[in-house]
């Protein structure tokens, strides 16, 4: 379907100019291409007669020609945000004042692991499973984890008040928290995902 819409809605030639972007959901990008190995390859072969440069937020292989697009914060993300106290807590960031150690908040998506369906879910669950085990456990409480259940309208404050977050694996190949740990210099620490 994605070269479908490129050569209906692209002449071939100019491509160097054009750019395409991947990106908005949590399909990985070998979902997006095709089921099978040669698919994808056909695909991304036809893709770059059109466009130059070919980007992919959710790049779960190595393909040539096809970078990462880092994850931002996404239109859907922030309208349902205080978009004011997202400001405020990036304005006020500071490496020297932060007098928690690590936070350890997984939220609304935690209660989801109770009946995974998609394999990405699955292992979204079994990464954040093992980092509660670890956060709730001795070694993990002589870190100074401290495992906290934060209200959304005090996410961002609170988070800014953090040295480390423990970053488990989410259903996509990138996941915000880690961009919203970044953006108020709380350093994530995340697992090496299978992408």
């Amino acid at each position: 379907a994605l070269l479908q819409e490129a050569r209906s809605s692209f002449a071939e030639g100019a491509a160097a100019r054009r750019s395409l972007v991947i990106a908005g959901t949590d399909m990985g990008l070998s979902e997006a291409l095709g089921p099978t190995a040669e698919q994808r390859e056909l695909t991304l072969k036809g893709l770059r007669v059109h466009f130059g440069r070919i980007f992919a937020e959710a790049k779960d292989f190595e393909a040539e020609g096809v970078s990462t697009m880092p994850m931002g914060l996404p239109e859907n993300y922030l309208r349902g945000a205080n978009v004011s106290a997202i400001k405020s807590a990036v304005a006020a960031a500071s490496l020297e004042e932060k007098p928690r150690p690590v936070l350890a908040a997984w939220g609304k998506w935690m209660a989801a692991c109770s009946k995974p369906i998609q394999h990405r879910d699955k292992i979204a669950c079994k990464s954040r499973e093992e980092a509660k085990a670890w956060a709730e456990s001795e070694e993990g409480q002589k870190a100074g984890v401290q495992v906290r259940s934060v209200p959304p309208k005090e996410w961002w404050r609170e988070l800014s008040q953090y040295r480390f977050m423990l970053a488990p694996l989410g259903a996509g190949v990138q996941t915000s928290k880690v961009i919203e740990a970044l953006l108020v210099l709380t350093i994530p620490i995340v697992e090496r995902g299978p992408y």
